[in-house]
């Protein structure tokens, strides 16, 4: 090997015969070799460039969810209420139906999703379950029709707060919304 680096500057520094003898074919076997560490170390390069690429976009999968939930916002509640709801506008932007499949809010025990109906002149909620947002759907929550009710409030909902929820998708990725706490009786989103 060293000859070869030798010839590489003109001059085989081993044995001067012996590059007479083998001149050209030693230049080629070393040219050969260094363009093959160097195409491994780029293939190498490359692999790792694609895997940390990789394991990037599957951290960010949530960032790019086919389920838009916008205008979310809830109504103030009186102190020592235990209940509430929030209300928002949910789209399916993709090509299948999704289904809402947990939701969870560090302000409450538990939510689901619900449906207020009348029922013998009487309104009454219900859980609707499972609740699929189809594709190219859009479905607005709001008061008196479908919402999500939270249940074991932690802290009565103060006006012009704002809280975190989390809708976890049969499709293994979860929405992450901002909720902003309008007025008591308030019937649309309050304004920023």
């Amino acid at each position: 090997m060293a000859a070869c680096k030798g010839l590489f500057l003109g001059y085989n520094f081993e044995d001067s015969r012996r590059f007479k003898k083998a001149g050209s074919k030693c230049v080629v076997t070393c040219v050969a070799k260094s363009v093959v560490k160097s195409v491994v170390k780029s293939v190498e390069k490359l692999v790792m460039k694609v895997l940390i690429f990789s394991i990037l976009l599957f951290q960010m999968a949530p960032l790019f969810a086919d389920l838009e939930v916008t205008e979310g916002w809830a109504r103030a509640t009186p102190p020592g209420m235990p209940m509430g709801a929030i209300y928002a506008k949910i789209s399916n932007t993709g090509g299948s139906d999704i289904e809402i499949i947990g939701i969870s809010t560090p302000v409450a025990r538990a939510a689901e999703i619900h449906q207020s109906i009348e029922v013998e002149g009487m309104m009454r909620m219900r859980e609707i379950t499972p609740f699929i947002v189809s594709a190219g759907e859009t479905v607005l929550l709001a008061p008196g029709g479908k919402h999500i009710m939270l249940m074991g409030l932690q802290e009565g909902l103060k006006q012009g707060d704002t809280f975190p929820l989390r809708l976890q998708l049969s499709n293994d990725q979860a929405v992450d919304v901002k909720v902003i706490t309008g007025g008591f009786g308030q019937m649309s989103a309050p304004k920023h």
